[in-house]
């Protein structure tokens, strides 16, 4: 196989033109002539370059074919040529260099970009996930919340409904003289205390008021102790009653009114409780003449009968 042909000349007319950049070749520049396809290097017309416009593989083509580029046929018959041409392969060889390294920036920049473009899409459909899951979650507590609402608003019907209906039968059991549900002995105030009765009640003596304590669960003191519970501010001297008040905020002791205490025998059913009656003193017999022992008792005697 025969080996491409390569030649140095300058143009013999103004007619031809470079292959590359398509301009007719001034009088006295160089240009270089090549054969490579097999049927040009056996008979074909030569094809005319720029020496500036030659590509470097062809340099490489040329240097490899004749060992130097300034070994090509008519370099060394043309005055000047050999540093031209091998400025030109230099030249070429250097833009080559850049054009390879602007290719690979532009191809790094490429695979820069689509990793970028990757990452946004992928940023945008992690973004997209959280919205959706976010919106998930929020509608989860929209729906808690509203049925919590609607727990609580049937809750508060409920006790309202429950409240009135106590309301109701409070109502009924005053108009029927019943004592309230939540008026019974259990609630008393003087129950299982050591009460102390400060002067009298209304309508009641002393007795009775011992009585209905006793009945409602209290327990009657007759004077003011460490074991004092309450104390009922009932009728008596303005003095008695100023030092009754003294004594238990001084032994931080719980006070009522006569009334208050009135009251509590009303609702614990035991106003009309009444003391027992004190048996009746005997009566002397005709005859019978008291006398006092040594010991201070008194004894009856009867007198002899006349």
């Amino acid at each position: 196989m025969q080996e491409p042909m390569y030649i140095i000349q300058k143009p013999m007319s103004a007619k031809g033109k470079c292959v590359h950049c398509n301009m007719v070749f001034p009088d006295d520049e160089l240009r270089l002539g090549f054969r490579e396809t097999p049927a040009a290097i056996e008979k074909g017309p030569w094809k005319w370059s720029h020496v500036t416009c030659v590509p470097v593989d062809r340099w490489d083509t040329a240097e490899d074919v004749y060992g130097e580029v300034d070994e090509i046929p008519g370099v060394a018959t043309t005055e000047g040529a050999s540093r031209t041409v091998r400025l030109a392969h230099s030249n070429a060889r250097a833009n080559a260099m850049r054009r390879a390294t602007a290719t690979a920036q532009h191809e790094a920049e490429k695979v820069a970009e689509k990793e970028r473009e990757a990452s946004r899409k992928a940023a945008e459909k992690a973004k997209a996930k959280a919205e959706k899951d976010a919106a998930k979650e929020a509608a989860k507590i929209v729906k808690a919340e509203a049925k919590a609402a609607e727990a609580k608003a049937k809750a508060e019907a409920k006790a309202e409904a429950k409240v009135k209906a106590q309301t109701a039968v409070n109502t009924a059991a005053k108009a029927l003289d019943f004592d309230s549900p939540q008026k019974t002995a259990g609630a008393s105030r003087i129950k299982n205390k050591c009460v102390v009765l400060v002067g009298t009640l209304h309508g009641m003596s002393r007795a009775d008021a011992k009585t209905a304590i006793t009945a409602a669960g209290g327990h009657w003191r007759d004077t003011i102790t460490c074991k004092t519970e309450l104390i009922v501010l009932g009728l008596s001297k303005p003095s008695a009653l100023e030092k009754a008040e003294e004594t238990a905020e001084q032994k931080q002791i719980d006070t009522i009114t006569g009334n208050e205490l009135l009251e509590e025998f009303r609702l614990a059913g035991v106003s009309d409780v009444k003391a027992p009656a004190k048996p009746a003193k005997k009566k002397r017999e005709d005859g019978e003449v008291q006398g006092v022992t040594r010991g201070g008792k008194t004894r009856r005697t009867s007198l002899p009968a006349a």
